[in-house]
């Protein structure tokens, strides 16, 4: 149950890693976008 817990708390941190990744890159093509224009 514990092992069990900790999988899937890792796989949740490894999806949130992956999401704040993505929000960086969009916010980084955004500002890259809007200083061009």
């Amino acid at each position: 149950m514990t092992a069990f817990f900790a999988c899937k708390n890792k796989s949740f941190v490894f999806i949130m890693v992956l999401l704040s990744n993505e929000l960086i890159m969009i916010l980084l093509h955004a500002t890259i976008w809007y200083s061009v224009s």
